[in-house]
């Protein structure tokens, strides 16, 4: 059994697990990725509009984005590596609920070429997740709704930390240097050494870095993530799958459609002025939520509202593209369900539940047009990336 220190994560944002992934089951787990990749590679390569380079050929961190679809029974190892004792544990160890779920199952290789590094970044996009300081103050308060895991085959020292970077916004000198060069070693960051089959389990808000991306080395690093909030509907690679392990994403897929009907469930208590029922929803999403992950989860389920009223409405205000686009993906991990979602409202029913979060949109928005932080998936926005804006309160979608 691992020994999983809940309180050095909570402290620095990651802890590094030797031999996650017992020696044993390398080599079986690399000829699996192995197939995997390859099987990957002619999928990008058939998709290519490229020209005579794949995508594959021409990313700088080509990456296998979801296994599940790719594996059959000589494979299934590489999906049933992901839900093994050992990650599972961990997993429920660090997470706010008993209620996780994998969320996704990746696996990073090293490019064609020599990329070199990256940027040093946080793994959140403001404009769909809101400002940094609430999503910490919730974690803190909470504990985290989803980790992130980086499981190596091979020895791998690209990930750098910036330990306790995930509790705290950026430093002025960090914000000088990201303005500057943010390919370059920050201060303050550690590399993550880890070797083959170790993993490191890490807050997504943590500054990070890919330090080098080279041709030279091969890489098979498995990355992905748990959440309390998984998003499973075709689960038809499961027949491949143990029983166990079959029994599992069967749970994520009845969780799926739980979290999926307490989100609607939320939306339509506004819609209704009934704050008892919105409050017994996000206890349901989230349970023995504390003040600040109720504004938190109020401010995702005010984008859910927005992204149903963009695909549904017939008469969209103008909004920007890359606000749009946010409607027309899912993001599990911040309660967006994807384009499906929208289809169980009506129009009328969509319109009205946005007018009711209209207002605290609002109080997302800068007041001089747009916000820009460095070291976020962002550019500059029409919202805070940063700071909530204090009159913020979920007791303003209620008429009083």
């Amino acid at each position: 059994m691992l020994d999983t220190d809940r309180g050095e994560f909570t402290r620095d944002g990651f802890l590094i697990l030797r031999e996650l992934v017992p020696r044993e089951r390398l080599s079986s787990l690399r000829a699996s990725y192995d197939v995997l990749t390859e099987r990957q590679k002619q999928a990008l390569c058939s998709k290519s509009d490229s020209g005579p380079k794949s995508q594959w050929e021409t990313n700088a961190q080509p990456r296998i984005v979801s296994t599940e679809t790719l594996v059959d029974h000589e494979t299934s190892n590489a999906v049933e590596v992901w839900v093994s004792d050992p990650v599972l544990a961990v997993a429920q160890a660090l997470l706010a609920s008993p209620n996780v779920g994998v969320s996704a199952m990746q696996v990073l290789c090293n490019p064609s070429f020599e990329a070199g590094p990256a940027k040093w970044h946080r793994d959140i996009h403001p404009i769909d997740m809101g400002p940094m300081q609430l999503q910490q103050e919730a974690v803190i308060e909470n504990g985290p709704t989803y980790i992130q895991f980086n499981i190596p085959l091979y020895d791998d020292e690209v990930l750098w930390v910036v330990p306790g970077s995930h509790a705290r916004l950026n430093t002025t000198s960090e914000n000088e240097r990201l303005n500057g060069n943010a390919r370059i070693p920050l201060p303050g960051g550690v590399p993550v050494k880890l070797r083959a089959g170790d993993g490191v389990v890490y807050n997504n808000h943590l500054l990070h870095w890919g330090s080098n991306y080279t041709a030279e080395t091969k890489r098979r690093t498995l990355h992905g993530g748990y959440t309390i909030f998984p998003s499973w509907e075709d689960i038809g690679f499961s027949n491949v799958l143990s029983d166990k392990s079959c029994g599992l994403f069967e749970s994520w897929r009845d969780r799926t459609r739980q979290l999926k009907d307490a989100t609607e469930s939320c939306l339509r208590a506004v819609h209704q002025d009934d704050q008892s029922a919105y409050r017994s929803g996000l206890e349901f999403l989230q349970p023995r939520i504390g003040p600040a992950g109720v504004l938190q989860l109020t401010i995702w389920l005010c984008k859910a509202a927005m992204h149903v009223y963009l695909l549904k409405s017939v008469r969209v205000e103008d909004v920007s593209n890359e606000i749009f686009q946010k409607a027309t993906v899912s993001h599990p991990i911040s309660l967006n369900w994807g384009p499906g979602f929208a289809e169980r409202f009506s129009v009328v029913e969509s319109d009205a539940i946005w007018q009711k979060f209209r207002k605290l949109d609002q109080l997302l928005r800068t007041a001089n047009g747009t916000d820009y932080v460095p070291g976020y998936q962002s550019g500059p926005i029409p919202y805070f990336i940063e700071s909530i804006d204090d009159r913020f309160c979920f007791s303003e979608l209620f008429s009083t």
